[in-house]
């Protein structure tokens, strides 16, 4: 598997299940798998712990947490950590069963859309309803005024 083919299935799920560190990792992961001569996204990879935690933004202990949850769900395989080093593979069949983050994203977008769609909706039946409701209420005021001031120019 290619390095940019990688990167666009970890952008596309693994959103969906873990967290924003967790995604710069393995795209650092990723990226330190590249060699000119061969593309291979699932080669061998030795890191060290300080590169690794900048990448994902984090400490060494949330690190060590993260690498036992991705090593536990099979996303890094052949872990092996020393206090300096990391050297694992990734392993790309666990990411791809994951859903699509986009997709989940759209439906509750779409849900929140109709459902203010419908909210506004009432409203806007309601507002019309209180203005026709008006527009009678003067129509019949503006007649009784009429009728008063004849009445009161034949007694004048």
């Amino acid at each position: 598997m290619l390095r940019s083919e990688a990167r666009n299935i970890i952008k596309k799920h693994i959103p969906s299940k873990y967290p924003t560190s967790t995604e710069m990792l393995l795209l650092k992961l990723v990226d330190l798998t590249y060699r000119k001569d061969s593309d291979d996204a699932e080669r061998p990879i030795t890191v060290t712990v300080s590169v690794t935690a900048k990448a994902a933004r984090v400490r060494e202990r949330q690190l060590k947490n993260i690498l036992d949850q991705l090593s536990t769900d099979g996303i890094l395989l052949d872990l092996k950590r020393t206090p300096k080093h990391i050297s694992c593979r990734l392993g790309f069949a666990p990411i791809s069963k994951l859903e699509l983050y986009g997709e989940k994203r759209k439906a509750e977008k779409q849900e929140r859309n109709d459902e203010r769609t419908s909210k506004a909706r009432e409203s806007r039946a309601q507002m019309k309803e209180a203005q026709e409701c008006a527009s009678f209420v003067k129509q019949h005021f503006d007649v009784l005024a009429a009728e008063n001031a004849s009445r009161a120019e034949m007694f004048a």
